[in-house]
């Protein structure tokens, strides 16, 4: 799940992140 900051200006947490981190780009991301 990556998120746009300027999209979505609140975190979302909880069910609606499915159990995933948050992150803002995909370098953050590791396989």
């Amino acid at each position: 799940l990556v998120d746009r900051r300027q999209d979505y200006p609140t975190p979302r947490t909880g069910e609606a992140t499915h159990g995933h981190a948050r992150v803002e780009d995909f370098s953050a991301i590791t396989p």
